[in-house]
Formats: structure tokens, sequence, C-alpha cells
């Protein structure tokens, strides 16, 4: 049947095809009518969820509070999950009067769910960062060390149970540990437990924990488009203009998706529109088949694409002598601990500062910070070398010599000076400031690259 012939039957339209009904907001059951429309639509809906299904519905300021109303009813003011919150405009009304007034920027999306959410599985987090584990056991794997707090041992949380010595490790005055006695035996036992510099720290391995930092997921959403961007997109998609006041940015039914719903889920949009709904869920589609590759971002894609038409090059191209190598960086804190003293414990302080690289940094970590601060380029060439019983770093054939190990004697610095050669004098040279094991061979060791005609020699 004819949509026309449909409207004329049902009274919508009379046999001009002039409308018979509206929903102006200067009418008196404007409200009303909007909650009759949505009521068995929501109601359906319901129906229609899986029992740990969910539904989103985005909403302004003018109904928020009418449809919060029916969704109780309709699902149960226990299973209401969240009131989210999105920037929807970033474009003033400067027109007349309305740009004196305030100005809503803000729009809505309720969200509730067939059963409570304590009761619903977890949503997925945006994962920020992945810990680091720079150290190695022979029988336990990498791992990473974490200190052993210290809290003061006063009000409801006192307690003399948790005062108690570790060996060769400092516990201020009025302080605690927070891990029990019991546990730090059993660390010690298991050769999980290392003091440095009168501080207790613990093993973490790799394989005991998550190794994961995730973001909450908060209520209000950012970063996640606006109605403009959304029909921006749209516009340029058609390439022509749409008469769509208001255009869902894909980018927040992705965040809708990504955080609220499981693989192989689902999605049915009730009120289609412009159809960003099925734009996002395509896009997502095309990202995870990636993942299910083993690519978790677009950057392991490049990478592994790089690899692979390394090889190609080789194998096409045996003849050619290029450099086909890449490095990949990450941005990062610096490796040196900040100077920040304890006024009350200052001798603790000083000396947990005789160390002042951070636990969990490696020698690569050190060297970049090092090129990064002598202003050379990253992408200058670098070889691992092994000096008397040290490993080393010489970057651009003598231009850098860099070893961040720890007791350093005499003999690895004549190993150093010996590296260099008429041709290919060393420039400098770069240690840690904790690396020679005493200060007397600090002293000589700077003394003996100078006279070798290494003037630059410095340390962190």
């Amino acid at each position: 049947m004819p949509i026309a012939n449909y409207q004329r039957l049902t009274g919508q339209k009379d046999e001009a095809g002039n409308p018979l009904t509206t929903n102006t907001e200067t009418s008196g059951r404007y409200h009303s009518n909007w909650l009759n429309m949505m009521y068995p639509r929501l109601k359906l809906a319901r129906n229609l969820l899986r029992e740990d299904g969910m539904i989103f519905i985005s909403i302004d300021d003018h109904e928020a509070h009418n449809l919060r109303k029916i969704c109780d009813e309709i699902f149960g003011e226990g299973n209401f999950y969240a009131h989210i919150e999105w920037i929807a405009t970033t474009k003033a009304m400067n027109s007349g009067d309305a740009k004196f007034k305030i100005q809503n920027c803000l729009e809505y999306v309720l969200v509730y769910g067939k059963i409570a959410m304590r009761e619903h599985f977890p949503f997925n987090l945006e994962k920020i960062a992945e810990k680091k584990y720079p150290y190695s056991d022979l029988t336990k794997g990498k791992y990473r060390l974490e200190e052993i707090q210290q809290r003061k041992n006063i009000g409801v949380k006192r307690t003399l149970a948790m005062v108690y010595e570790i060996p060769k490790a400092t516990l201020k005055d009025g302080y605690r540990w927070t891990i029990s006695n019991q546990t730090s035996q059993e660390l010690i036992a298991n050769n999980e437990l290392i003091i440095k510099d009168k501080k207790a720290y613990r093993k973490l391995f790799k394989s005991n924990e998550v190794n994961e930092k995730y973001a909450p997921l908060w209520s209000h959403f950012s970063n996640v488009g606006t109605s403009e961007s959304g029909r921006a997109e749209l516009d340029t998609l058609l390439d022509s203009e749409i008469a769509f006041e208001t255009v869902k940015p894909k980018e927040l039914i992705q965040k809708l998706i990504f955080h609220f719903t499981p693989q192989q889920s689902t999605i049915l949009d009730f009120f289609s529109g412009s159809a960003t709904t099925a734009h996002a869920v395509m896009q997502l589609n095309a990202e995870s088949k990636a993942k299910k590759a083993g690519y978790k971002t677009i950057a392991e894609i490049g990478k592994e694409r790089i690899r692979r038409a390394t090889e190609k090059i080789k194998q096409e191209h045996p003849e050619a002598n290029i450099d086909v190598g890449f490095k990949v960086l990450k941005l990062d804190t610096s490796n040196i601990k900040k100077w920040q003293p304890d006024s009350k414990q200052l001798e603790l302080s000083l000396l947990d500062a005789v160390d002042n690289i951070l636990p969990d940094r490696n020698p690569l970590d050190l060297l970049y910070e090092v090129l990064l601060k002598y202003g050379l380029p990253l992408t200058l060439p670098i070889e691992t070398i092994s000096v008397g019983q040290h490993q080393a770093f010489n970057v651009a054939h003598n231009s850098l010599i860099a070893c961040f190990d720890l007791h350093i004697n005499l003999e690895t610095i004549q190993a150093i000076i010996g590296l260099a050669t008429p041709d290919n004098p060393i420039l400098r040279a770069v240690f840690r400031d904790h690396s020679f094991a005493n200060d007397v061979v600090k002293l000589n060791s700077i003394q003996r690259l100078k006279q070798a005609g290494i003037e630059e020699v410095l340390s962190i």
C-alpha cells in the first residue's frame, strides 16, 4: 500500500495530502502525545532485548525528565544504568536575545538494561598504558619492582601488628608497613623482596597480574564529535547537503558500542535517521577484523607492513645494499626521579636520591633520553657492544659511548678508551651517576677518559 493511501486511511492526511494531525510545542497535549508515541516503542524494545541486553536512548533537555519516568516504569528503576552527557554543539547562537542567555550545549543518552547493572557482565574499558617489566627471573619470567609503602600509624588504621623489622630496610618513625609481617616473610622466603637504598621493594611478575592500565568509564563523554561534525561527515559522504538539523556523530555511537557490547552482539536501531549507527557498526567491524588478525592498533598494522615489505624487498632485490631498519618510539616521562624531599625525613630523602633513576627504566630508555637532551637525531645508528664485563651502546660510530651498568671499574673504562681510532675518535661518554664502584673509581675514570682525548664526559 502506498504511504499516501495509508496516511489517508488512518486519518493522518486529507484527500489533498494535507496533514490533519500535528504535535507542535504550542499544543496543549504536546508532551502527552510524545509520551504516547514513545511508550509502545520502548515496551517493544524491552521485549526484544536479550537477558543481558541494554538500550541507549538519545534525548535533549526538553523531554529527559519525562523519558526517565516512563523508562523507570518499563525497565524498572533498579535497571537504570546511567544518564550520559556529551557536548552536542560548540556553535553559539548569536541572533537576537539568545546570545545573552544561557545556551545549552549538552545532549544525553539514557542507559537501561533488562537486568540490574550489578548483575551485568563487566563493560569494556579503554586501555591507556601497559606496565613495563624490565627485569627477568630465570624461573618466574619478567617482573617489575614496586616499593612497599609506609603509612603514618595513626587514626583508625593504627596497628602495632604492621610495625616490624624488614632486614636492611628503614621504617620511618611513627609509620607502619602496608603489608603484614607474614607477607614480608613469604616474599623473603620466595626471593621476591629486594632492598635498595634502605627501601623495600617487592617483585611483581607479569604472569601474576593484569598488564594493562585502564581509563575509568565516566558518564560524561568527551571527544566524541558534535552534531555539527556529524552533519559535516554526512554531507561529505553523500556529496551534498541533507536537511537533517541534528546528526549524531559516528564517534559517539562507536564509543557506546565499544564500551557496552561484547563480540557477536546484535544491534537494533529503532530510529535510524541518517543511519549513523549502521556506519559506526561497520567501521568497528572493519577494525575488529584487524584485531582478530593480531593487531591491537593501527600502528601495529603499520609496523607489520614495514616488516613484510622489508622481507619482500630483500627477496626481490638481494643485490641492493639499502637500510631497511626502523625504530618505534613512545613518549614517556623522564627517567630521572624528581627531587621531592620530605622535610621531616630529609636523611631518607637524600639516601633515596643516591640512585636517581626510576626503578622501572632500562638502559635503552636512558640512552634515548640522553640523545634527546644532546639534540641528536633518534635515527642515528646504535650498536650494542661489550666493554670489559659490561654492556654499552656505541652511537653513530663513536659519536657517543653510553654505559649505564652498575659497578663499572677501570677495566671497563680502558675498554671504552680502546674503541677510539684516529679516524673515529670518541666524542662523548655518558654514564649513570651511580654507575661506578665508588667515588675514587669515578674520579679516576673521568681523568683517564679526558687524558685519552674524550673531553665531554657526562653522568646522569
